[in-house]
């Protein structure tokens, strides 16, 4: 999610619940993706990447992130395509960024790995809760922990956000971070398993071809 206050350390609380009042989900609020996330809704929808980048997805570069490459979803006039009546349709398998808000995770150039508060918080009476948790509880929750990978390739790319790259190699990152069925190298070709053991196998093979394309630039 896009735009963020109030930066979290280690230590910080959350006070938070979530009320399954959809307002969030169709508010238009920018939802980013990650390897993981696309990982999760390819196994959810058993359909390849271009599938569902073509109905659901937007794929983009912006002028202020230089060559970092962007997903997100793609928000109609209803808000979120995966909105079903008030609820996700997509629960299991929702991207990071709704199931942490409203705490928003991203790394940054000079902070390194950067914790905050979504702002602009006055539609959601999710922020009414009073009991605090620590952050370090709301990530565990919230399976953080199954997003280390795709933190590691954010990390990664953070230098692309200051220059721009040739075509080429935009081409390339969006296919490994995100298309991966348009890849010919691909591991997990036809095969739409939600398992550990095959996360695990094709987060391997992301961040070989993510290495071997940075190492070029």
């Amino acid at each position: 999610m896009d735009g963020a206050t109030g930066f979290l350390a280690p230590d910080s609380s959350v006070a938070f619940e979530c009320e399954c009042c959809g307002v969030c989900c169709a508010s238009g609020l920018e939802i980013f993706l990650n390897t993981v996330d696309m990982l999760k809704l390819r196994a959810h929808f058993k359909r390849p990447t271009r599938e569902l980048i073509d109905k659901y997805l937007i794929l983009e570069q912006r002028a202020e992130y230089g060559a970092y490459p962007l997903c997100l979803i793609r928000m109609g006039e209803g808000g979120c395509p995966f909105l079903d009546g008030r609820l996700c349709s997509v629960h299991p398998a929702r991207p990071a960024g709704c199931r942490l808000f409203p705490v928003i995770h991203y790394h940054d150039a000079s902070r390194g790995e950067v914790f905050a508060f979504a702002e602009d918080m006055d539609f959601c009476p999710g922020k009414r809760r009073t009991e605090e948790r620590p952050l370090t509880d709301w990530l565990k929750e919230n399976v953080f922990r199954d997003y280390e990978k795709a933190a590691l390739f954010q990390k990664m790319m953070v230098p692309l956000s200051r220059r721009r790259a040739p075509d080429e190699v935009t081409r390339g990152l969006f296919e490994t971070l995100f298309d991966f069925d348009s890849a010919a190298d691909f591991p997990l070709a036809g095969v739409y398993d939600d398992g550990a053991d095959a996360m695990a196998e094709v987060l391997e093979w992301t961040e070989r071809r993510l290495k071997s394309i940075l190492e070029k630039l």
